[in-house]
C-alpha cells in the first residue's frame, strides 16, 4: 500500500489544490447552495458509549505507533502526564529530537500487510487484517502487537490504513485503551481537549466529532479557572482529617462556603494562616449552631435545561435529597450530583412524600421536590405548597422564568400583594428564591 508523502499532506501542488477545491465546494454544497447537512457514518457513532475517565501514565509509558506529522503533538499532551513515551517508528522515518530522552524510539523495518487487505478494526471475525495474531498478519504487525501488550493506552497512525486497522483492533482485543487520529471507528478513547491546573484537570470530549468546538470550550474555562486553583486544591486536601468526624452533609456545605467565600481567596493569594483562622470561624459557626435541613419546591419547565433559572440550575446542583414528579425530564435530573438522591413521587399522593422530606431534613440534609410541566397548571393547583403548609413545613419556592405580571394572578396574589413589590410572594421574573404566599395555600 502506497504511503502519503509530506507533499501530499500539505497539499503544495497547485493543481491537487484546485481539485481539492472543487471536491470541497462539492462535499459542501447541497441543492439550491445550501451547506450539505447529511452526516457521515463516522460522525454518527453514539458519544454516550464513551465512559470519560482519568488513566494513569506514571507507570508503564504510553505506546505512540507511527510517523505521521499529527502525532507530534499527541506526544507532547502525552509528554504533560507521562515521565516517558515509547515511540516505535519505521526505518524510513527521521526521529523526533525535540523531546530529548523522554521519548524511547524504536526503529523497526517498514512493510504492509502480507495479504495486502485492508482491515475492518473488528478483531476475530475472519477477515483479513481485522488485527489478530495469525497467518494473514505480516511481521512487522506481529512484532508491533508484542510492544502493546499491557500499555496503559496506545496511539496509533503508521499512514497506512490496513496496519493501522489490523493494530487498532489487536489491541481493542486484548483491553488496550487505542486511538487512531481521524478514524472513530477504530477508537476506543478519545484525546480530549484539556486544562490543566495541576491536581484540578478538565477534560473536554465531543467524542471524534468536533475537536475545534472542544478546543473552544477548552478556551472558554481556561478564563474561567484561576492559576492558583491548584493551591486551593491542596489546601482543602489537608483539611480532610480536621473535617472527617462531621456528617457528610456538613462537612460538604462548609467545603462549599470555604471555595466560594474568603478562605479561597485567602489561599489563593498566599495568607494561608488568615485563611485557617477563617476556616475554624466557620467550624466554630457550625459547632454552634448545626446546619438545619432545607426544603425547596423547584418548578423545572417544560424539561428544557436552557429554561432553568440560575437559580433552580444551582438548587439542583447543591442537593442532597431529590424528589421529582414523572413530567421531570432526565436531563434536568444529569444536573444533579452524582450522590444526590432521586426519588419519584406523584402529586395525588404526597403523605409519602412528607414523611419521607421530615426524615430528609432531620439529617440535616438539602432538599429539592422538582415539579415539571406547565408552570401556570403548577401555580394554579399549587398541591406542593399546599401540603408543606399542612404539614408546617417551612419551604422557599423556585419559579421558573416567567413575567411577573402574569404569573402574579394566577398564583392567588392580592393587588396589595403586588403593590408591595410581591415581597411575600413566590413569584419573580428570574426565578429568586423566595416564600410561597401563605394566601394561596
Amino acid at each position: 500500500m502506497p504511503r502519503r508523502g509530506a507533499g501530499e499532506n500539505l497539499g503544495h501542488n497547485d493543481r491537487g489544490s484546485k481539485a481539492n477545491r472543487a471536491r470541497m465546494g462539492g462535499a459542501l454544497s447541497g441543492h439550491d447552495g445550501e451547506i450539505a447537512s447529511e452526516a457521515s457514518a463516522e460522525t454518527t457513532l453514539p458519544g454516550s458509549q464513551y465512559f470519560p475517565i482519568f488513566v494513569y501514565l506514571g507507570g508503564v509509558p504510553p505506546l505512540v505507533i507511527g510517523d505521521a506529522p499529527e502525532l507530534v503533538a499527541k506526544i507532547r499532551l502525552l509528554l504533560k502526564f507521562a515521565p516517558m513515551v515509547d515511540l516505535v517508528l519505521p526505518r524510513t522515518a527521521s526521529l523526533p529530537h525535540q523531546f530529548g530522552d523522554r521519548v524511547r524510539c524504536e526503529i523497526l523495518d517498514d512493510c504492509k500487510l502480507a495479504d495486502g487487505v485492508p482491515g475492518d478494526g473488528v478483531p476475530g471475525d475472519g477477515v483479513p487484517g481485522d488485527g489478530v495474531p495469525g497467518d494473514d498478519a505480516s511481521d512487522y504487525v506481529q512484532a508491533i502487537q508484542q510492544r502493546i501488550v499491557g500499555r496503559p493506552l496506545v496511539v496509533i497512525d503508521t499512514q497506512d490504513v490496513a496496519i493501522n486497522a489490523a493494530l487498532s483492533g489487536y489491541a481493542r482485543s486484548i483491553g488496550v485503551p487505542v486511538n487512531v487520529p481521524d478514524r472513530i471507528p477504530q477508537c476506543s478513547f478519545f484525546l480530549g481537549s484539556i486544562v490543566d491546573r495541576g491536581s484540578v484537570t478538565v477534560a473536554i470530549s465531543t467524542s471524534g466529532v468536533a475537536p475545534v468546538l472542544g478546543q473552544n470550550l477548552r478556551a472558554r474555562i481556561e478564563d474561567m479557572l484561576s492559576p492558583k486553583i491548584d493551591v486551593l486544591a491542596h489546601y482543602l486536601h489537608g483539611l480532610r482529617d480536621q473535617l472527617r468526624h462531621l456528617p457528610p452533609v456538613m462537612r460538604r456545605a462548609l467545603q462549599h462556603q470555604m471555595i466560594n467565600g474568603k478562605v479561597a481567596r485567602l489561599v489563593q493569594v498566599g495568607r494561608k494562616s488568615e485563611a485557617d483562622r477563617a476556616v475554624l470561624d466557620l467550624l466554630q459557626a457550625h459547632s454552634d449552631h448545626p446546619t438545619a435541613g432545607t426544603v425547596t419546591v423547584v418548578e423545572a419547565g417544560p424539561g428544557e435545561t436552557g429554561l432553568l433559572s440560575m437559580d433552580a440550575a444551582n438548587a439542583i446542583r447543591s442537593a442532597d435529597s431529590i424528589f421529582y414528579d414523572p413530567q421531570v425530564s432526565v436531563d434536568i435530573l444529569d444536573l444533579a450530583r452524582r450522590e444526590a438522591d432521586q426519588w419519584p413521587f406523584r402529586s395525588n399522593r404526597l403523605s409519602g412524600l412528607m414523611r419521607a422530606v421530615r426524615l430528609a431534613i432531620a439529617e440535616g440534609k438539602t432538599v429539592i421536590c422538582l415539579v415539571g410541566g406547565d408552570p401556570a397548571i403548577i401555580r394554579g393547583e399549587a398541591r406542593l405548597p399546599r401540603a408543606f403548609h399542612q404539614e408546617d413545613v417551612p419551604f422557599d419556592y423556585i419559579v421558573s422564568a416567567s413575567p411577573v405580571a402574569e404569573v402574579a394572578p394566577r398564583v392567588g396574589a392580592s393587588n396589595t400583594d403586588s403593590q408591595r413589590g410581591q415581597s411575600d410572594v413566590g413569584v419573580t421574573q428570574t426565578g429568586t428564591i423566595v416564600p410561597w404566599p401563605a394566601s394561596v395555600c
